[in-house]
């Protein structure tokens, strides 16, 4: 498993972008989209939130088990499933 180490303090001004937040501002380039559209996305979003939320928790919850080496392709793969 390979550990990424970066330098970058973690509350930085600019905000990170989801890939749910990025698939609806590229779609916005080229769709027109309804209230039906924005109601999806905003669905897809709160559970995108969730997702993430659980999965922080989840990692600081095995850090202080002292599981530091976690699987993160075997973990996804057992969570979400494959790609």
């Amino acid at each position: 498993m390979q550990k990424i180490i970066t330098s970058k303090p973690l509350n930085q001004n600019k905000m990170k972008q989801t890939a749910v937040e990025w698939l609806e501002n590229e779609m916005q380039k080229t769709y027109i989209f309804n209230q039906n559209d924005f109601d999806m996305f905003k669905k897809a979003k709160q559970m995108e939130k969730e997702q993430i939320m659980f999965d922080y928790i989840n990692g600081v919850i095995d850090t202080l088990k002292g599981h530091e080496n976690v699987d993160s392709d075997k973990y996804y793969n057992e969570e979400y499933g494959k790609l």
